[in-house]
């Protein structure tokens, strides 16, 4: 059974992703109690960076040659994947744990009709129409038993407070939709190593997100002043984003991009039950409910086929996600030939980790 678990590849990636996404969460969200948000984010990044350029130099992990290709395909990963990051800290750093993850688990909504646009494949089924809506009506009754946004508290700084929860976490909806659906695009047009998609989008992202902290007034004083358990928080938060970064690749290129997505919501779960243990300020019992039927609605989502043409064989999903990657302003001189099948050498099955 053993043996058998671990053949299953994309079984082990939905497992470790898992893990580390639903414990992030809840860690980065403890942190910025004391830390600024983008500081957190510079931290974790440097670490991850550090740590694959040390297991590079001992060989234990593999750089690929930063092709111009390579690069600017990632360039513009690392803008989505920055404010992905920047406005889910914000939102942690203002609203509740369970406020982000019912917006979190609405994000299929957009992920699917680009997986239909872009990706090849075709509209959702009526079961997964019908899951989707539970998402819907989920994240509407959460809102209807949220206090912050129920209460007749006239105090102005809350209300200002409550606008701008929902603004960062509405920004984070929309951020990680487009990160997903153009991660895919990247991971199935361009074959590389996993270790190179880490170590690009955490070298590319690490000096957009040091100017937010710069341009938030963000202090690097209070890290001199932490206490140890909260030193070693960091250092755990760290290890957990290091991880979800390996993780979170090798998922994204051996599953959909709405499967992936799903996986997001469903390891939420995770993220609740921590949640709920460590602080008394989460949603009501109806809010709770709202949740779990919002979550509920993302795990019985299943995955659209690809398009088929009729008399013809499944589209070619590689070279039509290329075709988009090219479109999306890659310098890829083939995207301008007239033929088919310019490329004489044409990618690499990307999903060989």
């Amino acid at each position: 059974m053993i043996e058998t678990l671990l053949s299953n590849k994309p079984l082990l990636s939905i497992i470790a992703y898992s893990l580390c996404s639903g414990s992030l969460l809840v860690m980065n969200k403890m942190l910025t109690i004391f830390l600024d948000p983008a500081l957190i984010a510079c931290i974790q990044f440097c670490f991850a960076i550090v740590m694959i350029l040390m297991f590079t130099r001992l060989n234990y992990l593999t750089i690929d040659k930063f092709t111009p290709d390579l690069l600017i395909a990632y360039s513009k990963y690392a803008v989505l994947f920055t404010l992905g990051v920047f406005s889910n800290m914000k939102a942690l750093s203002t609203a509740n744990v369970d406020t982000i993850i019912v917006f979190r688990s609405c994000v299929p909504l957009l992920v699917c009709i680009a997986d239909t646009v872009w990706l090849g494949r075709m509209w959702p089924s009526g079961r997964s129409l019908g899951a989707m809506g539970m998402m819907v009506f989920g994240a509407i009754g959460y809102v209807l038993n949220d206090p912050s946004v129920t209460s007749n508290d006239d105090d102005a700084d809350d209300d200002d407070a409550d606008e701008t929860s929902y603004f960062w976490v509405i920004v984070y909806f929309f951020a990680i939709a487009a990160e997903m659906v153009f991660g895919k695009m990247i991971k199935s047009g361009i074959s590389c190593e996993l270790s190179t998609s880490v170590l690009l989008t955490n070298a590319l992202t690490l000096p957009a997100m040091s100017l937010l902290s710069i341009m938030n007034n963000e202090q690097l004083s209070p890290l001199f002043t932490i206490s140890p358990p909260v030193f070693f928080l960091l250092v755990a938060s760290c290890l957990v984003g290091a991880g979800i970064g390996f993780s979170g690749w090798w998922c994204r290129g051996l599953l959909s991009a709405t499967s992936y997505t799903i996986v997001g919501v469903a390891n939420k779960f995770l993220s609740i039950l921590l949640n709920i243990m460590i602080w008394d300020k989460h949603a009501t019992a109806g809010g709770t409910v709202a949740l779990l039927v919002c979550l509920a609605g993302g795990t019985l989502y299943v995955q659209a086929p690809m398009r088929v043409v009729e008399g013809e064989e499944e589209v070619d999903v590689e070279m039509l996600i290329q075709k988009n990657v090219n479109e999306l302003g890659s310098s890829s001189s083939s995207s301008s030939s007239p033929n088919p099948n310019p490329n004489p050498n044409p990618n690499p099955k990307p999903n060989k980790q």
